[in-house]
């Protein structure tokens, strides 16, 4: 899809993404209050797995925790790492099904090696499993999936003679291979990351030394082929390091990093097409002043969202620069504030193109949590602060759901054993269909508006009138009652935590003057039962044939809600049980066609 085209068919998403606001800061459920380095990942329904590091009063251990789209995190969180051991910043990686593998070091009690385990959708962690070779010191591992649960992970070898980078792979259900060196033998490696497509396509980077300078080096593999000898992409002659690497959906892959200019460290990114090299680097940041820690994040059309710190002169400050893959890069956008310190930035993008940045940036006292939102097309907006005042915040980290809903998660109070919290911006709320789509001008007949989004759900209107009633049945499916209107189409529109739901074709309904002539004498009978329950009562309707030949079925309501249909070839009755005598008076019928029209409703005569 075209650039124009996206930000054509965007434009009101984009535009009510702003009107969005952070949720208040909330905790993770947790086992014990000493947590931190939290890293979060959703599959394609919007379910979510986390995972961090706390202390269980003796060691370090790596717990998790899963929250289902629409729902909250578990109540208890689950700890996967072995007990008696100490274990380091994990990272986690979710395929689209819902299937997790979590990733950490850990001290086996000689060495400290690379370990990982594995959560299919809806079962349980299963034990840890050792991936790198005994006897050797082995960290910072990183790890990806592609869309059918297949694994890649990267590690730090400290070696006996080198620091190595290596590399193993996992088939969805299978094993993990052998390790594989993927820097020169002969020269120091470290600082790897790794990404996948959705097809298994590897890209893997780090910062490997020519026996003067450490130089940016990819290497690349389909999943069941081999790795591509070493690729060098940063120049020589200064050091460079700290790479981190995307791909797009189409395999497209963007790399960042710093190198040194000889007096100030500046970020460069390279690019490579899917069967293309490497781009000569591009250096992103001004000169004059170091810049440091990027990050990168690819939305699904391949636009590239490149963050780091830099300084400007007295204070470190967040900035940003973006590209189309085939296109240049935006002069860079400074996002937090001035005055204090700000750092670590990390960023993620929606399959619309959204953006948003978190950071961690002094207040004078305390490292507070910011955010700024930039949607597809837009500018960045004003730093939200994320975390409360008081406490010290930081490992901040951040995702996207499929629905383009933002969670960021950072640990609270890190100097004195913290816990774990996270904050949601929710995306616009979305309608998908609208059943039935037509009805009475009359009003008083109950739709059922399916979507996504539908939190903390305030307004559901028709044109410019507000729904009789409505209930809110999930985040997905809100049932309503139609107001009166008049003869026409109008658009359903849902007020949330998001924002309103933009127009589309997909939330029209149609107001009609019913042709259709309701049924005729509808009469309830109360009868009182004779033996003790709960339900005192018996409401035995019945009515006489509509005089229209085009009625398919008659609808019982009670109030607004449809209780029963009945096919118009069937005996014109109903029967139900009440608690109070009185409740036949809630009940009403109409009828119905097969293009679901109605007359209007009738109500029960006694």
């Amino acid at each position: 899809m075209s650039c124009l085209l996206k930000c054509l068919c965007c434009c009101c998403l984009c535009l009510t993404t702003l009107q969005a606001t952070w949720t208040p800061p909330e905790d993770i459920p947790l086992a014990s209050p000493t947590a931190e380095s939290p890293r979060l990942a959703f599959d394609a329904d919007g379910n979510a797995v986390a995972v961090w590091r706390w202390y269980d009063g003796s060691y370090v251990r790596i717990q998790a925790s899963t929250k289902l789209y629409g729902e909250s995190w578990q109540e208890t969180s689950d700890t996967i790492s072995d007990a008696g051991y100490n274990a380091l910043q994990p990272q986690i990686a979710v395929d689209p099904a819902g299937n997790a593998i979590a990733i950490w070091p850990q001290d086996d009690g000689a060495n400290t090696r690379i370990q990982t385990s594995t959560k299919l959708f809806g079962e349980a962690w299963g034990d840890p499993v050792t991936i790198s070779v005994a006897g050797i010191d082995a960290g910072f591992p990183k790890i990806a999936v592609d869309s059918y649960g297949n694994a890649t992970a990267v590690w730090t070898l400290y070696g006996i003679t080198t620091v190595r980078v290596q590399v193993s792979t996992k088939l969805f259900r299978g094993i993990w291979t052998d390790p594989y060196t993927l820097s020169d033998i002969d020269y120091e490696a470290t600082s790897a990351d790794v990404a996948v497509d959705s097809d298994g396509y590897a890209t893997a980077v780090w910062s490997g030394s020519d026996g003067t300078n450490s130089l940016i080096q990819a290497s690349t593999k389909l999943f069941e082929g081999t790795w591509t000898p070493r690729e060098l992409l940063s120049e020589d002659g200064q050091n460079a390091h700290g790479p981190n690497v995307v791909v797009d959906a189409d395999g497209n892959a963007t790399v960042v990093w710093s190198r040194s200019d000889g007096t100030n460290s500046r970020i460069q990114a390279s690019t490579k097409s899917l069967e293309g090299i490497w781009t000569p680097p591009d250096t992103l940041s001004e000169d004059g002043q170091d810049a440091y820690s990027p990050n990168v994040a690819v939305d699904s059309s391949g636009i590239a969202t490149v963050v780091w710190s830099q300084s400007d002169g007295t204070n470190s400050r967040i900035r940003a620069s973006t590209k189309p893959f085939e296109g240049i890069w935006t002069p860079p956008d400074t996002l937090s504030e001035d005055g204090q310190n700000a750092y670590g930035p990390y960023v993620a993008v929606d399959s619309s193109g959204n953006a948003t940045v978190v950071w961690s940036r002094s207040d004078g006292t305390n490292g507070r949590i910011e955010a700024s939102t930039k949607p597809f097309g837009g500018t960045w907006a004003t730093p939200s602060a994320l975390s409360g005042a008081g406490s010290n915040a930081g490992f901040e980290h951040i995702a996207y759901d499929s629905f383009g809903n933002a969670t960021a998660t950072w640990s609270d109070n890190v100097d004195f054993g913290g816990r774990i919290q996270f904050a949601i911006q929710y995306a616009p709320p979305i309608i998908s269909s609208v059943i039935p789509n037509n009805g009475p001008v009359t009003g008083g007949s109950s739709v059922t508006i399916m979507g996504k989004n539908f939190f903390s759900t305030s307004s559901v209107t028709f044109g410019s009138a507000s729904a009789t009633s409505f209930t809110v049945v999930s985040v997905s499916e809100i049932v309503a009652v139609v107001p009166p209107g008049s003869s026409g189409i109008v658009d359903i529109r849902v007020q949330a935590a998001g924002g309103t739901s933009p127009i589309t074709a997909n939330d029209r309904f149609t107001y009609a003057q019913s042709t259709l002539l309701p049924p005729r004498h509808p009469r309830g009978k109360v009868t009182k039962r004779h033996h003790n329950s709960s339900h005192k009562y018996i409401l035995r309707a019945r009515w006489k044939k509509s005089l229209s030949t085009k009625v398919t079925a008659y609808r019982i309501y009670k109030k607004s809600k449809v209780v029963a249909t009945i096919p118009f070839r069937k005996e014109l009755t109903y029967k139900t049980h009440m608690q109070r005598r009185h409740s036949w008076k809630k009940f009403s019928v109409a009828t119905v066609n097969k293009e679901g029209e109605e007359s209007v409703h009738k109500k029960l005569k006694k």
